[in-house]
């Protein structure tokens, strides 16, 4: 399946005895193209016989009394607020395009607390803020490095003094965001992070509501089971070495 569906299925497996098989067949196919899985259904299935296993993270996210995992992304903001109607209108429901304007134009900034595990806090008004478990969100616009989807550690993009039409901007434009030369996107690497904002704003993980309110965000480092193509396959980056 896609995105959506493999975050279900891999939500579910977590300390089970069972291992995270992908053959893509979504929209995106985000989780897919970070683990370098090829669209190809013959070449995909190929790799549950011959590929090799290794340990992916989670993330792990706590809002308003209740915990979820997620293996893409939790968002918080504006993002958040636009995904039902951005979903729908790529899925072909143009009649949505409606809702999606009138939440664009109706979505207020906040004053935006982050508070990371080392005691660091970062104090900004802004619109958005992603916390990212993999490479590649959205329309594929990348969050983090290759090696994201197992470094122990989650993306942090804080969007701080950025209007709408300027978020608008960069999604458009698909832009590396982890490499983005924009001062008013903040990059951060972390284990854990509580995200607190006033007024409130809307949380959102791999797709699922949660309400608003604070949130306290941490990864579970190789928690996912999960097969990935032969090491000989794999294209490396600098950064990313075969895990034994």
């Amino acid at each position: 399946g896609g995105d959506g569906t493999i975050s279900a299925v891999a939500k579910a497996i977590v300390g089970q005895p069972a291992t995270l098989g992908i053959i893509p067949a979504g929209t995106q196919n985000n989780i897919a193209r970070a683990l370098n899985i090829p669209e190809d259904i013959p070449a995909a299935t190929a790799i549950l016989r011959a590929g090799r296993r290794i340990k992916a993270d989670m993330g792990k996210v706590a809002c308003n009394g209740a915990e979820t995992l997620f293996i893409e992304i939790c968002s918080v903001g504006l993002m958040s607020s636009i995904f039902p109607s951005i979903d729908d209108i790529q899925h072909g429901h143009l009649n949505k395009i409606g809702d999606f304007l009138s939440t664009l134009v109706t979505c207020a900034p906040s004053e935006i607390k982050l508070m990371f595990g080392n005691g660091q806090e970062i104090h900004e008004t802004g619109h958005a803020v992603i916390v990212s478990n993999m490479p590649y969100i959205g329309r594929h616009y990348q969050v983090g490095d290759a090696s994201a989807f197992k470094d122990g550690l989650l993306d942090v993009l804080l969007f701080a003094d950025l209007s709408k039409m300027d978020l608008l901007g960069h999604a458009m434009k698909g832009t590396n965001l982890c490499d983005s030369d924009d001062p008013r996107i903040q990059h951060y690497h972390v284990r854990t992070i509580d995200i607190t904002a006033l007024p409130p704003m809307p949380v959102m993980a791999d797709g699922l509501t949660l309400g608003e309110g604070p949130v306290h965000i941490e990864v579970q480092h190789h928690a996912l089971p999960i097969m990935i193509p032969p090491v000989q396959e794999v294209v490396m980056t600098a950064q990313e070495t075969p895990e034994v």
